[in-house]
């Protein structure tokens, strides 16, 4: 089932998120550069909005699955069995 919980990864994720995109634009403009084409032009800061608020929800599922996963990680479980098996109620 599905749970959204507000804890570390949703606000990790966010963050990653955003991390991601400025490291591949910058990677465009240097390739732009290092070609002689023009830098690629986009709102850069409505992107980031919009990349941060996909990683707020993808993060706060994330985090409900962790916390669902917490019992199981408890038995001594590995975290991976724990996250995408979890035992049935």
């Amino acid at each position: 089932m599905f749970h959204f919980s507000i804890g570390t990864l949703t606000l990790l994720a966010p963050v990653a998120a955003v991390a991601l995109y400025l490291l591949v634009f910058m990677l465009r403009r240097i390739e732009a550069w290092l070609r002689r084409n023009d830098p690629p032009r986009e709102r850069v800061g409505v992107i980031c909005v919009l990349v941060a608020a996909l990683g707020f929800f993808i993060g706060g599922a994330a985090q409900g699955m962790w916390d669902n996963s917490a019992a199981c990680r408890a038995t001594g479980q590995a975290p991976g069995v724990c996250l995408f098996f979890p035992p049935r109620a």
